[in-house]
């Protein structure tokens, strides 16, 4: 069977850690009882929930990650009652969950050719090294390729040229924060949440990618 554009990732959902659209940040339920510092503190943390794909405990101040161990259901709550979204929780941090492709300016995967090579290099990435570890360009440019080889079917005309599909992998992945600057030229890390894109579950459509381009069309 040919490689084909993912619709659902290892989770059966449409997308994994979404951003939502910029926007101002209301007082959730107009809680602002507190000292100064708690509520700057509150503040900072759901900016941060509603702003970034996602929120990493490492990435917070010694205040924030204090006020969301003693809030964490305070808060949780807010998120479900401003936005209507599920809230993911895991040990390394948390995530809005958009319902819906409109709520958000960064889907994940899109039912494109790009998004699929970003997934599958992402996917080679985190099963190689796991998330967490530090790549390099190197590491990158073997992952592209292995794609590039693997899913030939899957590849538009400008993703077969050059280093397209590294370019466009580290673009993608680092808007998405799933993939990190390390502090040193030509090195990443994968961050934690690079870890639940591991292992897509891929499927076969009958439509071509990315409408209006020139490329093979997909199917069984």
């Amino acid at each position: 069977m040919p490689s084909a554009v993912p619709t659902r990732c290892a989770a059966n959902c449409c997308c994994a850690w979404w951003t939502p659209p910029r926007c101002a940040l209301p007082s959730p339920g107009g809680h602002d009882a507190g000292s100064p510092h708690e509520a700057a503190a509150r503040i900072g943390l759901m900016r941060k929930l509603f702003e970034l794909p996602v929120v990493l405990s490492e990435d917070l101040t010694a205040a924030g990650r204090l006020y969301l161990t003693g809030q964490r259901h305070r808060v949780l709550t807010w998120c479900v009652e401003m936005t209507g979204w599920q809230v993911e929780q895991r040990l390394e941090g948390m995530a809005l969950i958009a319902a819906d492709e409109a709520d958000t300016d960064l889907p994940f995967p899109r039912l494109r050719a790009a998004d699929f090579a970003a997934l599958m290099v992402l996917d080679h990435l985190v099963r190689t090294h796991g998330a967490g570890a530090v790549v390099t360009a190197d590491d990158l440019g073997s992952a592209a390729d292995e794609v590039r080889e693997r899913h030939t079917r899957a590849m538009t005309d400008d993703l077969r040229v050059g280093d397209a599909v590294e370019s466009e992998a580290r673009d993608l992945l680092g808007a998405l924060d799933l993939l990190r600057p390390n502090g040193k030229p030509g090195e990443w890390r994968l961050t934690a949440a690079a870890a639940r894109y591991r292992d897509p579950r891929v499927v076969a459509v009958n439509a071509r990618l990315d409408e209006g381009e020139k490329g093979d069309p997909i199917g069984t």
